[in-house]
């Protein structure tokens, strides 16, 4: 039995799909600096209610902004049904490299932002907040 693995077909669909990731993420990003602006201008937000020093709620904005818009979609897309139809598609890789890590259906890039651009406004998070979250999450 041979084993026949094509490397560049492999990774051409992944590439392809780490591709439509970043430009999901990168015109949802403006929306996302916008929230942000919008939650700091209205003191909407958990951070807003602590009074802690500058470096504090940048450390305690990053985990929340990490926790409830990366972690926490990523369970719901575990545990809900139609959610894991898209999700599958980052576990069903049939050979597992370094491009699997950005293999996303689009539409779960979709709900990855639109969950990341609504629970900023609860997190009231800092504008270099999102940016630094944003760069940290185009560069894998």
């Amino acid at each position: 039995m041979k084993f026949s693995y094509h490397k560049w077909k492999h990774a051409g669909i992944n590439i392809f799909l780490t591709l439509t990731t970043v430009l999901i993420n990168l015109a949802f990003a403006g929306l996302l600096y916008l929230s942000s602006r919008w939650a700091v201008a209205h003191s909407f937000g958990v951070i807003q209610w602590l009074q802690l020093p500058l470096w504090a709620e940048m450390l305690i904005g990053l985990l929340l902004l990490d926790l409830i818009g990366a972690y926490l979609i990523h369970y719901l897309e575990h545990r809900v049904r139609w959610m894991w139809r898209f999700h599958i598609i980052h576990h069903s890789d049939p050979h597992v490299d370094a491009t699997t890590a950005n293999r996303h259906h689009p539409v779960e890039s979709v709900f990855r932002a639109v969950f990341r651009t609504r629970m900023d406004k609860l997190n009231d998070s800092w504008h270099i907040i999102i940016l630094l979250k944003v760069m940290l999450y185009l560069l894998g």
